[in-house]
């Protein structure tokens, strides 16, 4: 269940959007799997900004052509937790450095935890050119079944792009790193 609106704050554009949810990847399941949807409610929210006129729709990229500057700034969160008795949802998320599933990287012990996400990220576009960049952060707690301590991982990343032909060939750049102690299970950054 979502709700989502627009305000405006001194005259400058917001955006909103609030979801009950039931987990953060509920495509993680196809319908001929032998373990069932997870059915634990989460909540997930965003919140953008756009100091310099409309955005638009059109995602990253400046396929639009933007003739004046056009900034957007933003904020969301996730938190949902997870029974990993009932759902295979637990299959969406992953550890680094290794990439290994939650479901398996646990001990098998692990009933039930929760997960925290929260981002932050700011973006540009201007007459082809674009620029994105997102800071995020991850928190794996409140275990149950066995005693591990709080898993953190945290990242970035940095996106650039400029249409060369306008909106038919754009050149991009993207750099990314992540780093945390869910794979080692706390016990080391990786």
């Amino acid at each position: 269940l979502g709700l989502l609106g627009k305000f405006d704050l001194y005259q400058q554009p917001f955006q909103w959007r609030l979801a009950v949810i039931n987990g953060f990847k509920s495509s993680a399941t196809r319908p001929n799997s032998p373990v069932g949807l997870d059915d634990e409610f989460g909540l997930s929210g965003r919140l953008s900004f756009q100091p310099n006129g409309e955005w638009g729709e059109d995602g990253i990229s400046d396929l639009s052509w933007h003739e004046s500057l056009a900034t957007r700034l933003g904020g969301g969160f996730a938190v949902s937790p997870f029974d990993t008795t009932r759902g295979a949802e637990s299959l969406s998320l992953f550890g680094l450095d290794t990439g290994e599933s939650y479901f398996t990287l646990l001990p098998t012990a692990v009933e039930a935890f929760t997960a925290s996400l929260f981002c932050m990220d700011a973006s540009l576009r201007y007459r082809g050119l674009s620029l994105f960049t997102e800071v995020y952060f991850r928190t794996t707690d409140q275990f149950q079944g066995a005693a591990l301590p709080t898993l953190f991982d945290h990242g970035f990343v940095v996106h650039s792009g400029y249409f060369v032909v306008r909106e038919q060939i754009e050149l991009l750049a993207r750099w990314s790193r992540a780093s945390g102690n869910s794979s080692s299970l706390g016990q080391a950054n990786q």
